[in-house]
């Protein structure tokens, strides 16, 4: 018998590490998925694949969140669009064609409140209030490019501008910091860490870093080449988990079947090791951004 346990810890300990077989728990996800190569919504529950549903969104929807129990996205068309989760139907929608501008973000805050961001040059960032009417509008002069705009919880916001630059502003259009990250191209995300670092998705950089007070790096995951042989190609959307992973949307191109180039979510550990992977080309297109429920 014991001859048949150590050979058995042998195999276990010789496979290689990116497969992780046999030396812990699968990993498992429910997920939102904002689909932006083919318009979509999904929702995948890989406990239960029969609770799994998709359904249709406007063209070019780029930003999503779930607050309050409801699904919010950016729409291309200029504004925001809420749906419910449960009927899968749209419960709310703000359109102004004076928001279109190529990519726009919808981030919706706690008390109701809607930032609206448009991909002009200089870029604008406006307030909505739970109506859907302009509380506030501001033109950040030296930014060019704008894609998702988050609130800390200062009140002040965080977005990546000017390819390899990250912003915090003030909602009057001041900005308090302005750091440029070697190696990133087109800054998807920002988001602050609960220990008051940024953690920033560099796009074409293909990697997430995170910068302390000062704006250096501590901290890289992914990069190019990708680990595993993994193709990454554009790093969007992140959420950090509570056991201190961290999932990525990777996206592949515009293509409906761009997908098909990698896996379309990425998650690593705390010590930066690829430990779960979502490839589903023929579900889904090119991922922007993620909601991990469980």
């Amino acid at each position: 018998m014991d001859k048949i346990i150590f050979a058995v810890l042998s195999l276990v300990f010789s496979l290689p590490s990116g497969l992780g077989l046999l030396r812990a728990e699968e990993i498992k996800h429910r997920f939102y998925a904002l689909d932006e190569s083919r318009s979509k919504i999904h929702y995948v529950d890989q406990f239960d694949p029969s609770n799994d549903w998709t359904i249709d969104v406007a063209a070019g929807s780029r930003d999503m969140q779930l607050v309050n129990g409801k699904i919010v996205i950016g729409l291309f068309s200029g504004g925001f669009r809420d749906y419910d989760p449960s009927t899968r139907k749209t419960v709310r929608e703000t359109v102004d064609p004076k928001y279109k501008a190529g990519s726009v973000t919808a981030c919706r805050l706690d008390d109701g409140r809607t930032i609206l961001a448009s991909d002009v040059s200089p870029i604008r960032i406006s307030v909505l209030d739970t109506e859907g009417k302009e509380l506030s509008s501001v033109v950040f002069s030296n930014v060019k490019t704008v894609r998702c705009v988050r609130m800390t919880p200062r009140g002040t916001i965080l977005f990546g501008g000017n390819d390899n630059h990250v912003y915090e502003a003030t909602l009057d259009g001041k900005v308090i910091r302005d750091i440029e990250i070697p190696g990133a191209k087109h800054n998807y995300m920002v988001r602050e860490l609960p220990n008051g670092h940024l953690m920033v998705a560099t796009g074409y950089g293909g990697f997430l870093a995170e910068l302390d007070g000062e704006g250096k790096i501590v901290k890289k995951w992914g990069g190019k080449p990708g680990p595993d042989g993994v193709n990454i190609h554009f790093f969007a959307d992140f959420q950090m988990l509570k056991n201190g992973h961290v999932v990525v949307a990777n996206w592949t191109g515009h293509g409906a079947n761009d997908s098909e180039k990698a896996p379309q979510i990425l998650e690593f550990d705390p010590e930066g090791r690829l430990v779960w992977r979502w490839h589903d080309a023929q579900t889904a297109g090119s991922i922007h951004n993620i909601v991990v429920v469980e």
